[in-house]
C-alpha cells in the first residue's frame, strides 16, 4: 500500500494564483465566509491585489509585519480578505490569530491540491522528490485521462505532463506518436527546464525503449526536425548487407554527432528504419518528399549516398537500383547469359516499398526484363496463321511495352531501354516483313488468314449472334491497335469486367487495306467492305439485316458517333437513355479518343486504360 500523502508537507516553491484560489475556496467553503484567509508566504508578492476565488472577487495583500496585517485585518469589509504574510505564525499575536480563519496562518499542501484535482486518495511516493511536478500537474489537470485508480503513480504523473508540454497523447502512446511529437514539438522539448527534461528522458526511456533516448538526442542536438528523416537514413546505413561495407561502418560513426554523441546498436537503427518507412507511408505526398530530401542530404554529408540502391523506401534509392538494372541489360545486349542478372535485378526493383504511384520505375522495370525474355527467346513461326497466334499472345505485349518505355528515368535506365528498344525494333522487322508478305500472299489467293475474322464480318459473326440472346452494347474505340487493347483489357480486368471468347473462333479482326477510318471503321458498322462517313455509317448500321433481326420491333439498332455520345464533356442523355433501354436490343457508340491522340503523341506517353478515356468509364457504368 501506497502511504498517504501528509498534509503538512511543505517546500518554497511559490504557488500559482490558480492554485491559491482552489485552496482557497476549500478553506470558505468550511464555514468561515467573513474571516480573513492568511497564509505562510515566505516570498515577495507580484501578483496582483485580487484574486478570483469560486466566483467572487477577494481582495489580496502581501504583508510582511504584523503592523501590515493589523491594517489589512481593519481595513476588511463585509468580503474577506486573503493575506500573505511572510513572517512566522509565532510571531503574530493571539489576537491577530483570533481574527483569521481557523485561527492560525493556513499552508497549502500542493499534493493535496493534485489529489483533489485528479480525483484520486494516494500520490506514488516517487513522486515527492519532484518538487517541481505539482504545478506542471495542476496546470495539465485539462489533458489529463479519466481516472481508473485509485493512485497516482509515477507513470501516470509523467504521461499527463508530457502530453502537456510536449504534445504526446496522453493516453496509450506507441513510438510512432513519440516520433511526430519530437518532429512537431522540438522546440517545445528544448523550453523545458534541463532537470526536468532528465525525469521526463527517463520516463520515455522506461515507456519505449532506447530509440526514445535517441529520439531525445536528436532533439537536444538540434535535429529533432529530422526524426522520419534519420530513419530513412538507416534504411541504408543499417541494412543487411551493410554489415560487409566498411564505409558504412564509417557512416554510422559520424551519424553519431547528429544525436549528440549517442552511439546507435545495430538492432535500434533497424528499429528506426522499420519506423520510418511506416511513418513516410503515412505522410502526405509533400511531407514525403520532404522527408526523403532530409535523409539524402544526411547521407550525402556522411559518406553514404554510394550505397542509396540499400534503401527500399527512398525515391533515390529506386533509381539506383533502376540503374543497376540499366547496368544488367546493357550486359544481356552483350551477352545473352545475362539474362538470369536482368532478372535479379529487376526483382530488386520491384521489392522496393515507396514510390510505386507516381514513379513509372517498378512497371517499366517489369517490362524491360520481359523485352529480355522475348528476345533471348526468339520468333516463332513460318506461316501467316502462326505468326498472327504468336503476335496476339506476344507480340502485342511486346508493342505495350515499347510504347510504355518511351521516356523512363533515370539516365542511366534509359540509355540501357533505348538500346534495349532499338534492338526489339532490329528484331521485330524481319518478322513484320515476313508477316506482311505472307498475309499479301494469303489475300491474294482470296483466303482468311487463320485466327483472324474480316472487320467487315464483326457485325454478321459476333455481334448479331449474340445480339439474339441478350442486349448488346458494341464499344468501337477508332484507331485502338492490339497493343491498346491489350492494356484496356487488364484495365477491365480490374474494374471487374469479364472476358469472353468464342472458343475456336478469332480473337482479332483484320482492318482493311488501307486501314483508316473512312474504310475500317466503315466496312466494320456496315457488314461489308465500304468506304464512307458517319452519316453512312450510320444508316448501314441501323439497316444491317442481322441485327435487325435481333432487334425488337420498334427498336432498330442504333449507332451513336462523337456528335451524340459527348454533350459537354458528358455522356450524352439521349445516348445514356438508349443504353438504359431494355427494349435496345443493340446500341453502338463511337468514341475517337485514340484516333485524336495518334496524330499529336509524337512527345507524350500514354497509358491507356478506362480512366485514360473518360466517356468509355460513363459508357461501362
Amino acid at each position: 500500500r501506497l502511504p498517504r500523502v501528509s498534509r503538512r508537507r511543505r517546500w518554497g516553491v511559490s504557488l500559482t494564483l490558480s492554485q491559491l484560489a482552489s485552496h482557497a475556496a476549500r478553506v470558505l467553503e468550511e464555514g468561515s465566509p467573513r474571516q480573513a484567509l492568511a497564509y505562510a508566504w515566505p516570498h515577495p508578492w507580484a501578483g496582483g491585489e485580487s484574486i478570483e476565488v469560486a466566483g467572487r472577487t477577494l481582495p489580496l495583500r502581501y504583508c510582511q509585519s504584523s503592523l501590515e496585517v493589523r491594517e489589512a485585518l481593519a481595513a476588511e469589509g463585509e468580503t474577506p480578505a486573503v493575506l500573505l504574510v511572510g513572517l512566522p505564525e509565532n510571531a503574530l499575536g493571539q489576537d491577530i490569530l483570533g481574527r483569521l480563519a481557523r485561527h492560525r496562518l493556513l499552508h497549502v499542501d500542493r499534493w493535496q491540491l493534485v489529489q483533489d484535482a485528479y480525483g484520486v486518495r494516494q500520490v506514488d511516493p516517487r513522486l515527492f522528490p519532484m518538487q517541481w511536478l505539482p504545478a506542471v500537474l495542476m496546470d495539465a489537470v485539462a489533458v489529463r485521462p479519466k481516472a481508473t485508480s485509485p493512485v497516482l503513480t509515477l507513470e501516470d504523473a509523467m504521461g499527463t505532463c508530457l502530453a502537456f508540454v510536449f504534445g504526446l497523447p496522453a493516453e496509450q502512446p506507441g513510438l510512432d506518436d513519440l516520433a511526430h511529437a519530437c518532429e512537431d514539438n522540438h522546440a517545445r522539448w528544448l523550453a523545458i527546464a534541463p532537470d526536468h527534461r532528465e525525469h521526463y528522458r527517463q520516463h520515455l526511456v522506461e515507456q519505449f525503449g532506447p530509440l526514445a533516448e535517441a529520439f531525445v538526442a536528436a532533439m537536444e542536438n538540434g535535429n529533432g526536425h529530422a526524426i522520419a528523416a534519420i530513419g530513412l537514413a538507416c534504411d541504408v546505413l543499417y541494412a543487411d548487407e551493410a554489415e560487409k561495407l566498411p564505409e558504412l561502418r564509417d557512416a554510422r560513426v559520424r551519424l553519431e554527432s547528429r544525436l549528440g554523441g549517442h552511439r546507435l546498436k545495430v538492432a535500434d537503427g533497424k528499429s528506426w528504419a522499420r519506423l520510418a518507412r511506416d511513418l513516410a507511408a503515412r505522410l502526405p505526398e509533400a511531407g514525403r518528399l520532404a522527408a526523403e530530401r532530409k535523409a539524402s542530404e544526411l547521407l550525402q554529408a556522411i559518406g553514404a549516398s554510394d550505397h542509396l540502391e540499400l534503401s527500399g523506401v527512398l525515391s533515390l534509392g529506386l533509381d539506383a537500383r533502376l540503374d543497376r538494372l540499366g547496368e544488367s541489360i546493357e550486359r544481356f545486349l552483350r551477352t545473352p547469359d545475362a539474362l538470369l542478372e536482368v532478372e535479379a535485378a529487376a526483382a530488386y526493383v520491384l521489392a522496393h516499398r515507396l514510390a510505386r504511384g507516381d514513379h513509372p520505375g517498378p512497371a517499366a522495370a517489369r517490362m524491360a526484363a520481359r523485352l529480355c525474355r522475348s528476345l533471348a527467346v526468339g520468333a516463332t513461326g513460318t506461316t501467316v496463321n502462326d505468326s498472327v497466334a504468336h503476335y496476339l499472345e506476344h507480340g502485342a505485349w511486346q508493342d505495350w511495352a515499347r510504347r510504355a518505355l518511351r521516356g523512363v528515368r533515370p539516365e542511366r535506365f534509359a540509355r540501357a531501354v533505348t538500346k534495349l528498344l532499338d534492338q526489339v525494333a532490329v528484331a521485330r522487322r524481319p518478322q513484320d516483313e515476313a508477316f506482311a508478305s505472307s498475309l499479301l500472299a494469303t489475300l491474294r489467293l482470296g483466303e482468311v488468314p487463320g485466327g483472324l475474322t474480316p472487320v467487315e464480318s464483326a457485325l454478321d459473326h459476333v455481334v448479331a449472334p449474340l445480339a439474339s440472346q441478350s442486349p448488346v452494347l458494341l464499344v468501337v474505340l477508332d484507331g485502338m491497335s492490339a497493343d491498346v487493347s491489350l492494356a484496356m483489357s487488364q484495365s477491365l480486368l480490374s474494374r471487374g469486367w469479364g472476358a469472353w471468347a468464342r472458343r475456336g473462333e478469332p480473337q482479332a479482326l483484320l482492318a482493311t487495306v488501307p486501314s483508316v477510318t473512312e474504310c475500317s471503321r466503315t466496312s466494320l458498322l456496315s457488314g461489308r467492305l465500304a468506304r464512307g462517313v458517319a452519316r453512312q455509317e450510320a444508316q448501314a448500321f441501323a439497316a444491317h439485316e442481322g441485327l435487325r433481326r435481333a432487334s425488337r420491333s420498334g427498336h432498330p439498332p442504333r449507332l451513336f458517333h462523337k456528335a451524340g455520345v459527348e454533350q459537354s464533356h458528358q455522356l450524352g442523355t439521349e445516348v445514356a437513355a438508349a443504353i438504359a433501354d431494355t427494349g435496345c436490343q443493340v446500341v453502338a457508340v463511337v468514341i475517337n479518343a485514340i484516333d485524336d491522340a495518334l496524330a499529336k503523341s509524337d512527345q507524350i506517353r500514354i497509358d491507356w486504360d478506362i480512366d485514360t478515356i473518360p466517356l468509355l468509364a460513363e459508357v461501362l457504368d
